[in-house]
């Protein structure tokens, strides 16, 4: 589900999972695995991108659907575990954004240090509150060291997904580039910001710490979230979001 090449002595991660890279808890898994062995190899860089259509679409809902409270906060420990990874790795890791990135999906791209988004249909956003749900209390944290707070406000309150250009325009994204260039172009903001790699992971440590901490303590807040999931309107809503997925890869 995840193919891993070396472009140089940077590490170039491609989810391909298919089903838009939805996040299940064996993708999760290996997600983590995956970071767990980059932390040890120490590239230059991480690339993190996509495949087709989607960079990753979120959670997955069907896979989610039959899970019960203690399974549903183990996925979200998993979720918070892969952010925080990303989000404190030692070197730069650049989300190359080829495609759609939504709810769970736009975190992981908000964990990296740049997001660079192909230009074209894909789309960006924070869609938990259409679903009745909340962004997690941890992730929230994690969010608050990458963008301000009135932009904050606009993803979050309304769940809007925005095209490219307009969360560009926003200041959701540092670059917007040709598909063609996308993994180029992400390689190259790796070494412009690694002409001393160990002077990078000390500035990158000093300035996360304190978003760590943070990030830290409010997962032990994250159970509202939990709660939040089995609320009826929710699941509701849930429910409805699988059948239209159902009906659309039936009509398909």
């Amino acid at each position: 589900m995840i193919r891993r090449e070396d472009h140089g002595d940077i590490r170039i991660i491609t989810m391909e999972r298919g089903k838009g890279n939805a996040l299940s808890p064996e993708f999760l898994a290996e997600l983590q695995q995956v970071l767990d062995e980059e932390r040890k190899a120490l590239p230059r860089g991480l690339v993190l991108t996509g495949s087709g259509e989607f960079f990753c679409s979120g959670l997955d809902v069907e896979a989610l659907g039959g899970l019960n409270h203690s399974q549903i906060r183990g996925v979200l420990h998993q979720l918070y575990g892969v952010c925080r990874d990303l989000f404190a790795f030692p070197r730069p890791v650049i989300a190359a954004v080829n495609g759609h990135a939504i709810a769970g999906g736009a975190l992981l791209a908000l964990a990296c240090d740049q997001r660079l988004m192909a230009q074209g249909e894909g789309k960006f956003g924070l869609n938990e509150s259409q679903l009745g749900l909340s962004v997690p209390p941890s992730l929230v944290e994690m969010c608050r060291y990458t963008l301000s707070r009135p932009l904050l406000e606009k993803l979050m309150y309304g769940g809007q997904v925005y095209p490219a250009f307009k969360a560009y325009d926003m200041g959701v994204l540092d670059e917007l580039v040709e598909g063609e260039q996308l993994v180029e172009d992400s390689a190259a903001a790796v070494h412009h910001w690694t002409s001393s790699v160990s002077a990078f992971a000390e500035i990158k440590s000093r300035l996360k710490a304190p978003t760590l901490d943070a990030m830290a303590s409010a997962h032990l807040e994250d159970e509202s979230w939990v709660t939040c999931w089995f609320r009826p309107d929710a699941q509701r809503r849930l429910k409805e979001l699988r059948e239209s997925m159902a009906k659309g890869s039936t009509e398909s």
